[in-house]
């Protein structure tokens, strides 16, 4: 394990296909030719290369729950210029929460309830 390189694919999902447009070593990947006025969906999956008998192996973990980026036209300002992309930029919408943070939203909505409680029952204790 120690020495092995870790590799990411990346995959683009529209409908019921999904196209692997990037597998590599590289923690970034730029998608060009985007289209206007278009959602993408990507996910991506890493994974372990490694040697076996001379033979390079791949070991691959689940893959990451998918993200959608929606690509809107940049309205022209009155000057008529534009953004270096030419018009075009991708805005993320819809982002899901991680694990971490549904379990610190939960862990502070038990806190919000318990201290409600506690102050429900001191009110009808003093009473």
């Amino acid at each position: 394990m120690r020495g092995d390189s870790v590799v990411y694919t990346l995959h683009l999902l529209s409908g019921k296909d999904i196209d692997q447009v990037y597998k590599g070593p590289e923690t970034s990947f730029l998608f060009r030719n985007v289209q206007p006025s278009c959602e993408y969906r990507f996910r991506v999956c890493a994974g372990r290369q490694y040697q076996d008998s001379g033979v390079t192996q791949e070991l691959w973990g689940p893959y990451s729950p998918s993200v959608a980026f929606a690509v809107q036209r940049q309205e022209q300002d009155p000057l008529g210029a534009t953004g270096p992309a030419g018009g075009e930029q991708a805005v993320v919408r819809g982002s899901t929460m991680t694990d971490e943070q549904l379990t610190l939203l939960l862990l502070v909505g038990f806190a919000v309830v318990a201290i409600l409680f506690a102050v429900v029952i001191q009110y009808f204790v003093i009473k």
